[in-house]
């Protein structure tokens, strides 16, 4: 009988990006405690890209590079594999997911359990410019891809592990998931199955129990970049006097926070985010402290806690930190339609830093932000946890015992 592991499948592309802090990135990672892991880097495997060599290794798993496709083929075929895929959907990546499509791996799962993740869907109120920009960029790659899958090119996903009912009810209500329920020949749809489990945070905030003290003496913005790539592969490049206008009224609306509930104000800056040179950016480096990949940790033990549109609003949603969620004009429709979402999620304090007033001179706002804590349970329920007495890192290796024995 074959051994069984799982492996954990990236290439150049992620691992540029974790080159700048690994702890960080590969803390999010799910290492079997059970199952032997590989970080299985098919770097190697791409036609005209100079690979460079990373010095990466771990306690909890093992990295392998293989040298050429045929040495990816029989290090799989000696093992019975789970993968978790992270090579992303893309036109440079197209060879190595027609290859993976060749190897002998058991199961693929995508394993997303962060909580609910506001999609970007409703493309209504957009310019005729942002909609090509969009296609283009975005959803011509979307189609072509699952074009594929559906011609059996390249894997989709055996298995996708979410936390957010919201999600599963997504992918359920799509027109694949009909399709298949009602032609079940077609196999059209990119999960085949689904799991829920409790949301990657559970696990960081039980270690955060250890670690920390929750002092409650700061407030943490955490920010998602004006210059994200997300928003810049839907709108285009953003005009310099926008993103001083933006910053001039953040920076306005930060210091009023910082003097109206006489805590300091932390700016946690986004990893991935872009931030190009700006004026009034730079006077807001002079105000505030900057951080930067330890914004877990600070809103674990923060007072308060900003955002405009995060994956982490969903831990502070967990800790029942007291929450304000940011908007502005100068943000644009990718922003603004993810800040919507959320608010159709869960009530929130918000407000618009382009025209806001801010009060705290009798505790209305303390007042009112511990009000909203209110609506957490039932976001937790429905996005968060399915079981608050098991860890996450167990709920995943009891889907991985199911799956191998499958």
């Amino acid at each position: 009988m074959k051994k069984k592991i799982v492996s954990i499948i990236i290439n150049n592309e992620r691992l540029d990006l974790f080159e700048k802090n690994k702890n960080f990135y590969f803390k999010n990672f799910f290492l079997s405690k059970k199952y032997q892991t590989f970080l299985v880097d098919i770097s190697n495997l791409h036609l005209f890209k100079k690979n460079k060599n990373y010095n990466i290794s771990g306690e909890k798993f093992i990295y392998y590079r293989p040298r050429n496709f045929s040495e990816l083929k029989n290090f799989f075929n000696k093992y019975t594999v789970i993968s978790f895929i992270k090579i992303k959907y893309n036109i440079s990546n197209l060879r190595l997911h027609i290859l993976l499509k060749k190897i002998n791996i058991k199961k693929t799962i995508m394993l997303a359990n962060y909580g609910f993740f506001p999609l970007d869907n409703d493309r209504k109120k957009i310019n005729f410019y942002q909609r090509i920009k969009f296609f283009f960029s975005i959803k011509l790659n979307y189609f072509f891809y699952r074009l594929l899958v559906f011609l059996r090119i390249i894997r989709g996903y055996d298995i996708f592990v979410t936390s957010s009912n919201k999600f599963i009810n997504t992918i359920n209500s799509s027109i694949s998931s009909k399709l298949d329920n009602k032609f079940s020949f077609l196999k059209i749809s990119f999960y085949k199955k689904i799991y829920r489990v409790n949301t990657l945070f559970y696990n960081n905030y039980l270690k955060s129990k250890k670690k920390y003290e929750s002092t409650n003496e700061k407030i943490i913005f955490c920010d998602s970049g004006f210059d994200h790539g997300d928003r810049i592969n839907r709108e285009g490049s953003i005009n310099s006097e926008i993103r001083e206008k933006y910053y001039y009224n953040l920076n306005n609306f930060l210091n009023d926070i910082q003097k109206n509930l006489s805590k300091r104000v932390i700016f946690c800056q986004h990893p991935k985010s872009d931030y190009p040179a700006s004026n009034e950016f730079d006077n807001i480096k002079k105000k505030f402290e900057f951080l930067k990949y330890d914004t877990e940790k600070n809103i674990y033990s923060s007072y308060l806690t900003i955002f405009q549109s995060s994956l982490l609003i969903n831990y502070a949603i967990l800790l029942k930190k007291k929450i304000i969620l940011i908007t502005s004009d100068y943000l644009g429709n990718f922003y603004h339609r993810r800040f919507i979402n959320y608010k159709k999620e869960i009530d929130l304090v918000s407000f618009n830093i382009d025209n806001y007033v801010i009060d705290n001179s009798d505790q209305s706002l303390i007042k009112l932000l511990d009000q909203k804590i209110l609506n957490y349970d039932n976001y937790q329920n429905e996005n968060l946890f399915t079981d608050k007495n098991m860890e996450t890192s167990n709920q995943v290796e009891n889907l991985l015992d199911k799956e191998f024995n499958d």
